[in-house]
């Protein structure tokens, strides 16, 4: 498929329980620079008034725009497909319904595309906001580097990374890869072990989504996605070698008990290290990575206990 200036692009918008979060979404779609887009939205079961918004919204919408819904939740990966079906741009991105689009996101993927017309998917930098307001971005996460070129061994080794909330792709990778599959609680990680076999990955600097940032804990979906991050490779087993499928098994757990670590979580991250040592008990958790770890997590917490101290120690007393 050639990508040109006038390609249609198929924005996907995955939508459940984010009534006080779906209208910035979709706005953001319609304040895109790049103007050749249609809009299709999912709202998969949602049980506040999501639905009732869409429906609004799709009837005053200034690009084409069609509103699916389902009676029962089914999931992002159904979801998904269902989506994706009933669109028709050469082009698909997709967006949470709890995050929103920079307004040049479409046109500057767009751009690279025009110029990297090998390329099988391009993704960005992204924004991670709370109240609306910048707290953070991808740029800071250090535990791996973007995924760029012809990289699906370091991918599957997780030495780098895809931000799948800023993927884009034709659609012909869509029916290479089959879908995303709706074996698996997750749908981006299985896609990407697929995908990723079928050439280049581009890469943006500039950050072109606002993610939400998700308030409470993750905890026991720690363990959910580990397992279902593990059944993702055994489906890729057969096409990689030996030592590369254990160290990449390895990877996962732990790069999954730091993420539990690092949010506070260490119980799920004992019952991630304890699953490990059943899985293989001689594996080798890494006692140095693991204390690495605990160190950033209270790291995080030492300005503000100056803060604090300097406070009761040199504050004003009234």
């Amino acid at each position: 498929m050639i990508i040109t200036e006038k390609s249609l692009v198929s924005v996907i918008i995955p939508s459940y329980n984010h009534a006080c979060y779906i209208e910035q979404a979709v706005k953001s779609v319609w304040r895109q620079t790049y103007s050749n887009i249609e809009l299709i939205v999912v709202d998969d079961g949602s049980r506040d008034n999501s639905l009732q918004i869409l429906k609004e919204l799709e009837d005053n919408s200034p690009i084409p725009m069609k509103v699916l819904y389902h009676q029962e939740n089914k999931g992002p990966a159904k979801t998904l497909n269902h989506g994706i079906q009933e669109s028709s741009g050469d082009l698909i991105t997709l967006l949470a319904s709890d995050d929103y689009f920079h307004e040049d996101k479409i046109k500057k993927q767009i751009s690279f595309f025009l110029n990297h017309q090998d390329s099988i998917l391009v993704h960005s930098n992204y924004y991670t906001v709370d109240n609306n307001k910048i707290i953070g971005s991808s740029k800071n996460i250090s535990d791996s580097y973007p995924a760029e070129g012809n990289c699906f061994v370091s991918f599957v080794k997780s030495d780098s990374t895809i931000f799948s909330v800023t993927i884009m792709y034709p659609r012909s990778l869509y029916y290479k890869v089959g879908g995303y599959d709706e074996c698996f609680a997750m749908e981006d990680l299985p896609f990407f072990l697929k995908a990723l076999k079928y050439g280049a990955v581009g890469f943006i600097e500039d950050c072109l989504v606002y993610k939400r940032g998700v308030a409470g804990s993750l905890g026991k979906q720690y363990l959910t996605l580990l397992q279902g991050s593990v059944g993702a490779y055994q489906k890729i087993k057969a096409d990689i070698d030996k030592d590369l499928f254990e160290l990449s098994i390895d990877r996962l757990y732990r790069r999954f008990a730091r993420s539990a670590i690092l949010s506070g979580e260490f119980l799920i991250a004992l019952k991630i290290i304890q699953e490990k040592r059943k899985e293989n008990p001689r594996a080798n958790v890494g006692v140095m990575w693991i204390l690495e770890s605990v160190i950033k997590y209270f790291r995080q917490f030492i300005p503000a206990i100056f803060r604090v101290t300097f406070k009761k120690l040199f504050g004003k007393k009234r």
